[in-house]
């Protein structure tokens, strides 16, 4: 899989965000990885975003074809640059971040009712510990695990 940063054009109307991709060289059915978009608040004067994709090796020329017209004609409202899993790993990172997360919604709510009432076990202990492994309140993975996982599952 080929790792590529892609800058968008994105566009602020009237409450919402639209985010367009040069046609015919953009191809969300051949995208295997991503979007990562960065996360760019409204109203801030941006007209294009970062995000990274993976894509399969065959299918990359056709994305490097859209940069290349784009520059061309001189229009860099969009671009694509091959980068490698670290490139995308410090770039991902701060805009995904390690967060809590609720693994097991039924286990959480009942570890919270049993701590409501006084009676807690250590199971449930376990099950609101974000850092053990136990279904419940977990952490999500780090960016650089989730795109190694990526690379490893499709290696062209």
């Amino acid at each position: 899989m080929i790792l590529m940063k892609v800058k968008i054009k994105r566009i602020e109307k009237e409450g919402s965000t639209h985010l367009e991709y040069p046609k015919p060289y953009w191809d969300s059915q051949k995208v295997k990885f991503g979007p990562v978009y960065e996360p760019v608040k409204r109203g801030q004067g941006r007209n294009w975003e970062y995000c990274v994709i993976g894509v399969n090796e065959a299918d990359a020329p056709s994305f490097l074809r859209g940069h290349n017209k784009m520059c061309e004609k001189g229009e860099h409202k969009f671009s694509v640059i091959p980068i490698d899993v670290d490139e995308a790993t410090s770039m991902c990172e701060p805009w995904h971040p390690v967060v809590e997360i609720m693994g097991d919604r039924d286990a959480v709510i009942k570890a919270l009712a049993r701590q409501a009432r006084g009676t807690m076990t250590p199971e449930d202990d376990k099950i609101l510990d974000p850092d053990d492994d136990t279904p419940g309140v977990n952490k999500s993975k780090p960016f650089g695990e989730k795109i190694k996982a990526a690379m490893a599952k499709n290696p062209n």
